[in-house]
């Protein structure tokens, strides 16, 4: 016990190094930092692009073609349907104008 206290005495009496004080950004106008030039951000958004480019899981080309046909099968579908939907409510309004004729 009496060495706990002895070890916990000198762990608690040193100190942590000294961290050096990191670099100052340069000031602009009205003290704010100064902005990167327009070179420079462009190619910083670039970078960036290009690691979340690496990070995409891009899928197989079979995983691929089904989404595409399952795309492609939902936009067939809905078509006819609309177009069903369309001629149920053409047809009645054509017997309604041919009624006036």
């Amino acid at each position: 016990m009496a060495q706990k206290k002895q070890t916990q005495k000198k762990n608690s009496s040193q100190k942590a190094p000294v961290k050096a004080k990191a670099k100052q950004p340069a000031k602009g106008k009205g003290g704010k930092a100064a902005k990167p030039s327009l070179w420079t951000r462009f190619v910083n958004y670039l970078r960036g692009v290009r690691s979340e480019m690496q990070r995409v899981v891009w899928p197989t080309r079979r995983e691929l073609i089904n989404a595409s046909l399952v795309v492609v099968g939902a936009l067939v579908f809905f078509g006819v349907i609309i177009a069903i939907i369309d001629n149920i409510i053409i047809i009645p309004l054509d017997w309604i104008a041919d009624l006036g004729s």
